[in-house]
């Protein structure tokens, strides 16, 4: 009967030790952000591109290309295979829409993806400006 009872006292003793209830308020205490001013460094990218900036950009009008020097690189997108680093020199294929917009420009940010054609040659084409 002496065991039973220190059994009994036991179990009642760890179940008031139970730590399944929450120590702390884990809620979030920070202010919400206002949903119409967005910060453009958590900006996501679209799968298959790479968001960057550039300097000293040539313009090449017969060939409807620029080449540019990489100041910043911004981010990539899921699926981009290229790696690139700052102050490498980059040639981008451009739409005449966007080569009026560059033609008196020194420095851009642009998104751009990898465009493959014949013989499996692999270029880089701008896709918007920002």
């Amino acid at each position: 009967m002496k065991n039973v009872y220190c059994i009994f006292l036991f179990v009642i003793f760890l179940s008031g030790c139970n730590t399944s209830k929450p120590i702390a308020n884990s809620e979030k205490t920070s202010p919400l952000s206002n949903p119409e001013k967005k910060d453009k460094t958590h900006q996501q990218i679209a799968p298959a591109t790479c968001y960057l900036s550039v300097t000293d950009i040539e313009l090449f009008i017969d060939s409807s290309s620029i080449k540019a020097k990489i100041v910043k690189i911004h981010g990539y997108g899921a699926g981009f295979s290229i790696s690139f680093h700052v102050n490498q020199e980059i040639e981008l294929n451009i739409s005449d829409e966007h080569l009026k917009e560059i033609k008196n420009q020194k420095n851009i940010s642009c998104v751009i993806s990898q465009v493959t054609g014949m013989n499996n040659n692999t270029s880089l084409k701008l896709i918007e400006l920002k």
